[in-house]
Parts: structure tokens; sequence; C-alpha cells
């Protein structure tokens, strides 16, 4: 049983390093999609956190939408179901060093993560908020 166990434990150590640059590769040739289908308007969805600013919670895992007809935020437990953002009676403040948008929305503040690496994919999305 050891001889198993540790032989799962050197593979494991020999392995990550290996892996880590083909996930690097990966993750910028998938940034590199979604800023392209942003920019030219196609659906795209993007996994992000976010929370109400203010109402004591915790940051809750949601997903970004972002669609010809603007930008939609829906939470993956389902209390929050395509919330449209960039509206008239919103405004956006990015702040591009945390990754995060601060929307408001019917009066209250909305913060929205998104992943600290997607650089560009976070100033394509607030330029589309912002259209």
């Amino acid at each position: 049983m050891w001889e198993t166990l540790y032989g799962t434990v050197v593979l494991a150590i020999v392995t990550e390093p290996l892996l880590r640059p083909i996930q690097k590769r990966l993750r910028r040739s998938r940034i590199s999609r979604r800023v392209a289908a942003v920019n030219r308007g196609e659906t795209t969805r993007i996994r992000c956190a976010a929370r109400f600013r203010n109402s004591g919670g915790a940051r809750h895992r949601a997903r970004l939408t972002v669609k010809t007809e603007g930008v939609f935020l829906s939470t993956l437990d389902g209390k929050v179901a395509e919330l449209r953002l960039g509206t008239p009676r919103t405004s956006v403040e990015a702040a591009a060093e945390l990754s995060m948008m601060v929307c408001n929305v019917a009066g209250r503040q909305l913060e929205i993560w998104l992943p600290a690496e997607e650089d560009r994919l976070f100033k394509a999305v607030v330029a589309r908020l912002l259209d």
C-alpha cells in the first residue's frame, strides 16, 4: 500500500511542473478567443464572482454573459438570473488592478470580479459595458 502511495506522490511531483506550461498556454489561447468573440459581438460566457456591496454576504460564483444585446449576470446558485448590466440607469466603475467592476443596479452596488490573469478580457468587457 505504501508503495502505491509513494508512486502516486512521485508521479504528481514529476508531472506537475510539466503540465503547468501547457495549462498556461491553453489559458492564454482561451482568453484570446474570448476577447476576439467579445470584440466581434458574439455571445461569450465568462466565469466570475459577484456580490452586493454592504449586504454582508459572501461572493457568489457567477457567470457574465456578453451578448450583442448587452452584458448579463447570472449566479450559479440561481439567486440572480439574467441581471442586465450597463443599462441607462446603471453606472459602471472599473478597477483594473483588482479585475473588479462596480455596477450601480437599482440603487445597490454590485461588485463583479473577473479572474486576475484575464486583463485583456476585463478591458474588453468594460469597453462593451460602456458602449
